[in-house]
Protein backbone atom coordinates (compact mmCIF):
# COMPACT_ATOMS: atom_id res chain seq x y z
CA UNK A 1 0.00 0.00 0.00
CA UNK A 2 1.35 3.18 -0.74
CA UNK A 3 1.70 5.78 1.72
CA UNK A 4 -0.72 8.68 1.31
CA UNK A 5 0.93 12.29 1.39
CA UNK A 6 -1.14 14.88 3.55
CA UNK A 7 -1.79 18.11 1.52
CA UNK A 8 -0.41 20.73 4.10
CA UNK A 9 -2.78 23.55 3.73
CA UNK A 10 -1.07 26.79 3.47
CA UNK A 11 -2.81 29.42 5.15
CA UNK A 12 -4.95 31.52 3.09
CA UNK A 13 -3.24 35.17 2.51
CA UNK A 14 -5.31 38.24 4.00
CA UNK A 15 -5.42 41.06 1.61
CA UNK A 16 -4.90 44.08 3.25
CA UNK A 17 -6.65 46.63 1.71
CA UNK A 18 -3.81 49.83 2.31
CA UNK A 19 -5.67 52.87 2.18
CA UNK A 20 -4.39 56.16 0.74
CA UNK A 21 -3.48 58.15 3.50
CA UNK A 22 -4.90 62.14 3.03
CA UNK A 23 -2.43 64.90 3.50
CA UNK A 24 -3.99 67.75 5.06
CA UNK A 25 -3.37 70.83 4.04
CA UNK A 26 -1.27 73.36 6.29
CA UNK A 27 -3.74 75.67 8.11
CA UNK A 28 -2.98 79.60 7.75
CA UNK A 29 -0.81 79.96 10.33
CA UNK A 30 -1.71 83.63 12.42
CA UNK A 31 1.10 85.12 14.85
CA UNK A 32 -0.49 86.92 17.65
CA UNK A 33 2.59 88.86 17.87
CA UNK A 34 1.72 90.75 14.63
CA UNK A 35 -2.35 90.73 15.33
CA UNK A 36 -1.19 92.78 18.44
CA UNK A 37 0.64 95.33 16.48
CA UNK A 38 -1.42 95.85 13.95
CA UNK A 39 -4.02 96.61 16.37
CA UNK A 40 -1.26 99.47 17.97
CA UNK A 41 -0.86 100.52 15.07
CA UNK A 42 -4.83 101.44 14.22
CA UNK A 43 -4.95 102.38 17.86
CA UNK A 44 -2.57 104.82 17.74
CA UNK A 45 -3.86 105.90 14.40
CA UNK A 46 -7.15 106.54 16.29
CA UNK A 47 -5.54 108.34 18.88
CA UNK A 48 -3.68 110.88 16.31
CA UNK A 49 -6.54 112.02 14.35
CA UNK A 50 -9.21 111.90 17.42
CA UNK A 51 -5.97 114.47 19.00
CA UNK A 52 -5.71 116.41 16.09
CA UNK A 53 -9.93 116.85 15.37
CA UNK A 54 -10.34 117.97 19.18
CA UNK A 55 -7.67 120.17 19.35
CA UNK A 56 -6.63 122.91 17.08
CA UNK A 57 -3.09 123.20 16.22
CA UNK A 58 -3.08 126.91 16.51
CA UNK A 59 -3.89 126.36 20.11
CA UNK A 60 -1.09 124.27 20.60
CA UNK A 61 2.86 125.97 21.26
CA UNK A 62 5.11 123.65 19.15
CA UNK A 63 6.73 121.66 21.62
CA UNK A 64 3.43 120.43 22.97
CA UNK A 65 2.88 118.51 20.11
CA UNK A 66 6.38 116.00 20.88
CA UNK A 67 4.68 114.08 23.44
CA UNK A 68 1.64 113.64 20.88
CA UNK A 69 3.67 113.07 17.80
CA UNK A 70 5.60 110.86 19.97
CA UNK A 71 3.17 108.63 21.23
CA UNK A 72 0.96 108.47 18.00
CA UNK A 73 2.48 109.25 14.74
CA UNK A 74 4.93 105.98 14.82
CA UNK A 75 1.43 105.01 14.03
CA UNK A 76 2.23 104.74 10.44
CA UNK A 77 5.94 103.61 10.17
CA UNK A 78 4.11 100.55 12.65
CA UNK A 79 1.74 99.95 9.52
CA UNK A 80 4.77 99.82 7.02
CA UNK A 81 6.74 97.62 9.01
CA UNK A 82 4.20 94.87 10.09
CA UNK A 83 3.19 94.71 6.89
CA UNK A 84 6.98 94.22 5.59
CA UNK A 85 7.27 91.32 8.22
CA UNK A 86 4.25 89.83 7.13
CA UNK A 87 5.46 89.73 3.77
CA UNK A 88 8.74 87.95 4.99
CA UNK A 89 7.35 85.48 6.99
CA UNK A 90 4.49 83.85 4.47
CA UNK A 91 5.95 85.04 0.96
CA UNK A 92 9.35 85.76 0.36
CA UNK A 93 10.56 82.33 1.39
CA UNK A 94 7.75 80.50 -1.24
CA UNK A 95 9.53 83.27 -4.19
CA UNK A 96 11.72 80.63 -5.24
CA UNK A 97 9.79 77.57 -5.17
CA UNK A 98 7.67 76.66 -7.92
CA UNK A 99 4.14 77.10 -7.17
CA UNK A 100 5.29 80.94 -6.85
CA UNK A 101 3.10 81.81 -9.45
CA UNK A 102 -0.01 81.45 -7.85
CA UNK A 103 0.87 83.17 -5.00
CA UNK A 104 2.16 85.90 -6.87
CA UNK A 105 -1.12 86.31 -9.17
CA UNK A 106 -2.69 86.07 -5.29
CA UNK A 107 -0.72 89.05 -4.41
CA UNK A 108 -1.75 90.68 -7.55
CA UNK A 109 -5.18 90.24 -7.17
CA UNK A 110 -5.00 91.91 -3.29
CA UNK A 111 -3.42 94.91 -4.76
CA UNK A 112 -6.58 95.38 -7.38
CA UNK A 113 -9.09 94.65 -4.58
CA UNK A 114 -7.10 96.75 -2.15
CA UNK A 115 -7.01 99.73 -4.50
CA UNK A 116 -11.24 99.25 -5.41
CA UNK A 117 -11.62 99.54 -1.41
CA UNK A 118 -8.86 102.90 -1.59
CA UNK A 119 -11.05 104.57 -3.89
CA UNK A 120 -14.11 103.76 -2.67
CA UNK A 121 -13.59 104.98 0.92
CA UNK A 122 -11.89 107.99 -0.58
CA UNK A 123 -15.38 108.87 -2.57
CA UNK A 124 -17.70 107.89 0.71
CA UNK A 125 -15.56 110.33 2.71
CA UNK A 126 -15.68 112.90 0.27
CA UNK A 127 -19.01 113.00 -1.60
CA UNK A 128 -20.82 115.14 1.36
CA UNK A 129 -18.01 117.67 1.54
CA UNK A 130 -16.37 118.48 -1.72
CA UNK A 131 -17.14 119.51 -4.99
CA UNK A 132 -17.67 116.81 -8.11
CA UNK A 133 -14.61 117.92 -9.59
CA UNK A 134 -12.47 117.64 -6.90
CA UNK A 135 -13.31 114.02 -6.22
CA UNK A 136 -13.09 113.19 -9.67
CA UNK A 137 -9.69 114.79 -9.71
CA UNK A 138 -8.98 112.38 -6.46
CA UNK A 139 -9.96 108.98 -7.65
CA UNK A 140 -8.02 110.08 -11.00
CA UNK A 141 -4.62 110.53 -9.03
CA UNK A 142 -4.78 114.13 -9.28
CA UNK A 143 -5.12 115.07 -5.79
CA UNK A 144 -4.61 113.21 -2.55
CA UNK A 145 -6.85 114.36 0.36
CA UNK A 146 -5.68 112.62 4.02
CA UNK A 147 -8.15 109.88 3.19
CA UNK A 148 -6.85 106.04 3.50
CA UNK A 149 -3.85 106.71 2.06
CA UNK A 150 -1.92 103.76 3.63
CA UNK A 151 -4.39 101.48 1.39
CA UNK A 152 -3.28 103.24 -1.84
CA UNK A 153 0.43 102.61 -0.66
CA UNK A 154 -0.30 98.95 0.07
CA UNK A 155 -1.94 98.22 -3.67
CA UNK A 156 0.08 100.27 -5.55
CA UNK A 157 3.60 98.32 -3.70
CA UNK A 158 1.55 94.43 -4.83
CA UNK A 159 1.45 95.52 -8.06
CA UNK A 160 5.46 95.55 -8.66
CA UNK A 161 7.10 93.89 -5.53
CA UNK A 162 5.83 90.33 -6.16
CA UNK A 163 7.73 90.76 -9.17
CA UNK A 164 10.89 91.94 -7.76
CA UNK A 165 10.28 88.90 -4.74
CA UNK A 166 12.26 85.93 -6.82
CA UNK A 167 15.17 88.32 -7.07
CA UNK A 168 14.72 89.57 -3.62
CA UNK A 169 15.05 86.47 -1.74
CA UNK A 170 18.63 85.61 -3.42
CA UNK A 171 20.46 88.88 -1.92
CA UNK A 172 22.01 88.64 1.21
CA UNK A 173 20.97 90.33 4.39
CA UNK A 174 23.60 92.87 3.84
CA UNK A 175 22.57 93.34 0.51
CA UNK A 176 19.27 93.53 1.18
CA UNK A 177 19.79 96.16 4.18
CA UNK A 178 21.85 98.08 1.00
CA UNK A 179 19.69 98.09 -0.97
CA UNK A 180 16.79 99.42 1.76
CA UNK A 181 19.33 102.60 2.33
CA UNK A 182 19.86 103.13 -0.99
CA UNK A 183 16.03 103.43 -1.74
CA UNK A 184 15.61 105.68 0.99
CA UNK A 185 18.33 107.86 -0.10
CA UNK A 186 17.30 108.01 -3.84
CA UNK A 187 13.58 108.97 -2.36
CA UNK A 188 14.76 111.80 -0.06
CA UNK A 189 17.21 112.99 -2.80
CA UNK A 190 14.59 113.26 -5.42
CA UNK A 191 12.01 114.76 -3.13
CA UNK A 192 14.04 117.56 -2.46
CA UNK A 193 16.34 117.87 -6.04
CA UNK A 194 13.52 116.87 -8.86
CA UNK A 195 10.56 117.80 -9.74
CA UNK A 196 9.41 114.76 -12.29
CA UNK A 197 9.10 117.37 -14.97
CA UNK A 198 6.11 119.04 -13.25
CA UNK A 199 4.21 116.55 -12.65
CA UNK A 200 3.64 116.61 -9.29
CA UNK A 201 1.12 113.46 -8.69
CA UNK A 202 3.78 111.14 -9.76
CA UNK A 203 5.90 112.65 -7.61
CA UNK A 204 3.51 112.18 -4.77
CA UNK A 205 2.86 108.57 -5.37
CA UNK A 206 6.96 107.37 -6.11
CA UNK A 207 8.64 109.77 -3.33
CA UNK A 208 6.03 112.14 -1.87
CA UNK A 209 5.42 115.82 -2.44
CA UNK A 210 4.04 118.60 -0.11
CA UNK A 211 0.87 119.64 0.23
CA UNK A 212 0.12 116.33 -0.62
CA UNK A 213 -0.99 113.65 1.74
CA UNK A 214 0.88 110.64 0.34
CA UNK A 215 3.38 108.00 1.44
CA UNK A 216 6.31 107.79 -1.08
CA UNK A 217 6.79 104.01 -2.58
CA UNK A 218 10.67 104.59 -2.33
CA UNK A 219 10.81 105.94 1.36
CA UNK A 220 8.25 103.75 3.21
CA UNK A 221 8.94 100.96 0.37
CA UNK A 222 12.69 101.49 2.10
CA UNK A 223 10.67 100.58 5.57
CA UNK A 224 8.26 97.82 4.19
CA UNK A 225 11.46 96.10 2.80
CA UNK A 226 13.57 96.71 5.76
CA UNK A 227 10.23 94.87 7.40
CA UNK A 228 10.95 91.90 5.36
CA UNK A 229 14.41 91.20 6.36
CA UNK A 230 12.35 91.10 9.82
CA UNK A 231 10.36 88.90 8.80
CA UNK A 232 13.28 86.44 6.76
CA UNK A 233 15.85 86.81 10.15
CA UNK A 234 12.33 85.68 12.05
CA UNK A 235 11.25 83.02 9.98
CA UNK A 236 14.98 81.09 10.00
CA UNK A 237 15.80 82.28 13.67
CA UNK A 238 14.74 80.34 16.73
CA UNK A 239 11.93 80.78 19.40
CA UNK A 240 14.48 81.91 21.70
CA UNK A 241 15.91 84.76 19.58
CA UNK A 242 12.16 85.79 18.65
CA UNK A 243 11.66 86.14 22.30
CA UNK A 244 14.62 88.75 22.49
CA UNK A 245 13.59 90.84 19.24
CA UNK A 246 10.55 92.86 21.12
CA UNK A 247 13.45 93.71 24.04
CA UNK A 248 16.32 94.71 21.34
CA UNK A 249 13.24 96.89 19.34
CA UNK A 250 12.65 98.14 22.64
CA UNK A 251 16.31 99.31 23.79
CA UNK A 252 16.85 100.76 20.20
CA UNK A 253 13.44 102.75 20.54
CA UNK A 254 14.74 104.00 24.15
CA UNK A 255 18.28 105.21 22.78
CA UNK A 256 16.79 107.42 20.13
CA UNK A 257 14.47 109.15 22.54
CA UNK A 258 17.11 109.69 24.68
CA UNK A 259 19.32 111.08 21.60
CA UNK A 260 15.97 113.36 20.42
CA UNK A 261 15.77 114.70 24.52
CA UNK A 262 19.51 114.81 24.33
CA UNK A 263 19.97 116.95 21.25
CA UNK A 264 17.11 119.68 21.53
CA UNK A 265 17.21 120.07 25.24
CA UNK A 266 17.95 123.24 24.92
CA UNK A 267 14.97 124.03 22.56
CA UNK A 268 12.33 122.48 25.05
CA UNK A 269 13.46 123.75 27.99
CA UNK A 270 12.92 126.89 26.83
CA UNK A 271 9.97 126.64 25.50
Amino acid sequence: MGIRKKKILKPARRKLKIQPQVVKQPEKIRIESLDLARGIAIVLMILSHGIVGLVPFDSLSGWSLVPIHLITKFSSTLFFLVFGVALGLFYVPTAMNPGYVKKRNHLLFKSLEILVWYKTLTFIQMFQIYDRQTILNTLMYLGFPDFAEVLGFYGIFLLWFPFVMPHWSRLSMVAQMGVVIALAGCGYYLTHHWDFGGYSNIKAILVEEKGYYTFGQAQRGALVLFGTILGQFIYKSSMETRQKIPFAFLGVSLCLFLSFIYLNFENIYQS
